[in-house]
């Protein structure tokens, strides 16, 4: 009686550990409703959700809805937002757009932003990384292929992807569990003091909109397919035939 008192008891005590541990499916990924269900880390007010992202050669728009979020690493090493969620379907897509104010700034200064996914308790694994280098190779001279002016004024001269990428992956071998999304701006030997009159002072802005998980695979510049959990974590194990756009 003691025994099957005692099974009873921690097969109940699992089942409210497996109840709270239960992560509720994505939302807000669209961030129409500001920084609600995500969790910012870095800094302060370095996350918005603007309207629009405006300059005197090119603007940001929403990718879908009336807003979408905007992650900037001023001030700080790492800036960063994530959301725990439970894996409801079979494809994680989201779009993103990279600006940097780090124009010919030199190979020293290459800020970078990183979309990370973790299963669980398991590491982080880097689903995607773009840079001040896609859009501008070495930071000096020409743009890339993609890259463009976003703004030219007395504020700097920022320079960023010419249009929103769309990224796919397929989360279908995890499917009821709990992940975290993350996304991050990083600087790269900057300063914290903002002056347009030193090198190496760029803020990087990565914009972030349409998060969902769907049945259907949305159209994408890039697929990230089947990848697993190991003992090494989260590993890319191949992507689709579609071209990689930074």
């Amino acid at each position: 009686m003691t025994r099957t008192y005692s099974r009873l008891t921690l097969l109940a005590a699992m089942a409210a550990a497996s109840h709270f541990a239960h992560a509720a499916p994505l939302t807000n990924g669209g961030f129409e409703s500001g920084l609600s269900n995500w969790l910012e880390t870095g800094g302060l007010g370095l996350f918005s959700t603007p309207a629009a992202l405006t300059g005197s050669y090119a603007s940001i728009a929403p990718s879908e809805g009336a807003k979408f979020g905007l992650i900037s690493n001023g001030g700080v090493a790492t800036e960063t937002i994530s959301q725990t969620f439970e894996i409801t379907a079979s494809y994680l897509t989201f779009s993103y757009r990279f600006t940097t104010d780090e124009h010919d700034n030199g190979p020293g200064y290459n800020d970078f932003a990183r979309a990370l996914l973790s299963i669980g308790s398991n590491p982080a694994s880097a689903l995607l990384t773009v840079s001040r280098n896609d859009v501008q190779p070495g930071g000096i001279g020409s743009l890339a292929s993609g890259g463009a002016y976003l703004d030219a004024t007395s504020n700097g001269y920022d320079i960023g992807q010419d249009g929103w990428r769309t990224a796919t992956v397929d989360v279908s071998a995890f499917i009821g569990q709990s992940a975290t999304l993350s996304f991050e701006v990083n600087n790269v030997n900057g300063s914290n003091v903002v002056s347009v009159d030193a090198p190496g002072i760029g803020v990087s802005q990565l914009a972030i909109d349409r998060v969902q998980v769907s049945s259907v695979p949305e159209p994408a510049d890039f697929v990230l397919v089947t990848f697993f959990l190991g003992f090494v974590g989260m590993k890319r194990l191949r992507r689709s035939a579609l071209p990689r756009r930074a």
